[in-house]
C-alpha cells in the first residue's frame, strides 16, 4: 500500500499526562453529541441555547411523555427521541443558568428524570443528561443563596433557606405524569402540592418529525447481585445492568473519556464489550468507532471490522479510511463529517490517540485479539492520502503511527483466563 507521505520524527514523544477535566467541560459534552448527531441529525447542532423567553412546550410535552413510556417499559417513538435530542442540545448551550428559565421549563426536574436509572433511559441521552445536571448543580441551578444572617443580640449566624415551606411542589417524575390527580385515600395528595397540568396537543409536537412506528418493549432493567462473578463488584462487567443479551447500561460511575493520554489504562487491558470500555474511560461511546470532536481532535479509535481492501493494519502503523469510504463516489474526498474532522483536527495537533482493536478486526494483522477488546496504546495521526474505491469515489485515508516510549503491544492479550471471563459475559444473570 503507498506510504503516507509524512514526516514522523514528530511521533517519537508520546503525548504528556493530562489531569483529569472536569466531566462537565464543552469539550465532553461536544464530543458526546458529535458522536450522537453528528451524521444522523447535524442540523440540530446549529440550534441556540434555550430561552425563557420563547414558548417551549414543543420540547417539554414530549419529554415528560417520553419518561412516561420510558419508565413503563414501553420504547421511545422517533418523536420523542427526536424532541430529547433538541431539548438536551439547547439545554448544552446554555453557559450561565437562569433561573427564569428553570422556572419555566423545570430542566432540573427533566434531567433528573433522565438520570433516575428506574426510568430506563440509557445511551447518549443519560450520557448527556448526566453531564448536564453535574454542569447546573455546579451553577445552583441559577439560584443565588443568600448571606447568612445574623443574629445582633446572639452574634450568631443563622441561614435562611431560599426556599420557603409555601414553595415547596412536588417536582414532575414520570410517575407524577402518568398518575397526576390521582391521589388516594392512603397516600393523598397534599393541599400544599402543585401538580402542573398539560393538555397534549399536535402543535406541541409541530416541530418534532412523526412517525408511525410504535415498537414495544418487554425489557426490564435489573442490577446483578454483588457476588456475580462476571456482572457482581468484582467481576469484568461490574456496574453493568442489562435486560437481555444485547442491551446494557453503566449502572454506576464511570471515568471521563474525554481525556487525552493513557488515562490510566494498562497495555492490553482487555473488555468484553464497548460499554465496559465506556465504563472505564478507553472510549466514550458505543457505537462510533471515533470518539472526539472537531476543535479538539480524537481522543480514542476502535478498530472495528475492516475495510475489505481499503484498511490496513501492521501493528506499528494503522491505514484508516474515514466514514463512508467504501460507498464514496465523489469525485473528491469528502471531509466534512464530525469524525474526519475529528481526525484531521489530531493531525494539526499531534496528540496521541488511544487505540482498542476489536475481535472483529481480526485477519487484518495477525496480533489482533481473538476476541473482545484490546488496548494496545496512543498512536499519532501523522498525515492523510485521497484514495479510491471499487466505485471510482474518493475518500481520505489516514495514517496512524504508534508513538513511541511505550510498553509493547500485549499480542498474548486477551489469554485462556481472560477468554473464559469474556464468553461468561454472553450467558448474562
Amino acid at each position: 500500500m503507498e506510504e503516507i507521505n509524512t514526516n514522523l520524527n514528530d511521533a517519537d514523544t508520546p503525548s504528556a499526562s493530562l489531569s483529569l477535566p472536569d466531566i462537565s467541560t464543552p469539550s465532553t459534552i461536544d464530543a458526546l453529541f458529535d458522536a450522537w448527531l453528528g451524521r444522523t441529525d447535524p442540523e440540530i447542532l446549529i440550534l441556540p441555547a434555550l430561552s425563557p423567553s420563547e414558548s417551549l412546550s414543543h420540547l417539554i410535552v414530549p419529554a415528560k411523555i417520553g419518561g412516561a413510556r420510558s419508565k413503563g417499559q414501553r420504547r421511545l417513538s422517533d418523536n420523542h427521541i427526536m424532541s430529547h435530542k433538541i431539548l438536551l442540545w439547547r439545554a448544552s448551550r446554555i453557559e450561565v443558568y437562569d433561573p427564569e428559565l428553570e422556572k419555566k421549563i423545570k430542566l432540573k426536574t427533566i434531567l433528573e428524570m433522565f438520570t433516575i436509572p428506574s426510568n430506563n433511559f440509557g445511551g447518549h441521552i443519560l450520557e448527556i443528561a448526566t453531564v448536564l445536571k453535574e454542569r447546573f448543580e455546579k451553577q445552583n441551578w441559577g439560584v443565588v443563596v443568600p448571606a447568612p444572617v445574623t443574629n445582633a443580640a446572639s452574634g450568631t449566624g443563622q441561614s435562611k433557606s431560599p426556599r420557603s415551606e409555601s414553595d415547596n411542589d412536588l417536582e414532575f417524575d414520570a410517575d407524577d405524569f402518568e398518575s397526576a390527580n390521582k391521589g388516594s385515600a392512603s397516600n393523598p395528595k397534599p393541599k400544599s402540592t402543585s401538580v402542573h397540568r398539560y393538555k397534549i396537543t399536535d402543535a406541541d409536537l409541530s416541530s418534532i418529525p412523526r412517525s408511525a412506528n410504535r415498537i414495544k418493549t418487554t425489557c426490564i432493567w435489573a442490577l446483578a447481585p454483588s457476588d456475580h462473578p462476571i456482572f457482581g463488584l468484582n467481576g469484568c462487567m461490574h456496574h453493568i445492568a442489562m435486560c437481555d443479551s444485547s442491551n446494557y447500561y453503566i449502572s454506576g460511575g464511570r471515568v471521563n473519556a474525554a481525556v487525552f493520554g493513557h488515562n490510566g489504562l494498562e497495555m492490553g487491558q482487555c473488555w468484553a464489550r464497548r460499554i465496559d470500555a465506556m465504563r472505564d474511560g478507553v472510549h466514550g461511546v458505543t457505537q462510533a468507532g471515533i470518539f472526539g470532536t472537531a476543535m479538539k481532535g480524537v481522543y480514542s479509535l476502535v478498530l472495528g471490522a475492516p475495510y475489505s481492501g481499503l484498511d490496513e493494519d501492521t501493528g506499528e502503523k494503522i491505514y484508516y479510511s474515514v466514514s463512508g469510504a467504501v460507498k464514496a463516489t465523489s469525485s473528491e474526498p469528502k471531509l466534512d463529517a464530525p469524525t474526519t474532522r475529528a481526525l484531521l483536527k489530531s493531525i494539526d495537533t499531534g496528540t496521541g490517540i488511544r487505540v482498542l482493536r476489536h475481535g472483529k478486526h481480526k485477519g487484518s494483522w495477525k496480533g489482533c485479539p481473538v476476541e473482545g477488546l484490546r488496548y494496545d496504546g496512543l498512536y499519532q495521526a501523522v498525515g492523510w492520502a485521497t484514495k479510491m474505491n471499487q466505485l471510482g469515489g474518493k475518500f481520505a485515508q489516514v495514517g496512524l503511527v504508534r508513538m513511541s516510549g511505550q510498553a509493547d503491544i500485549r499480542e498474548d492479550k486477551p489469554n485462556r483466563e481472560d477468554m473464559l471471563q469474556l464468553e461468561k459475559v454472553k450467558d448474562g444473570y
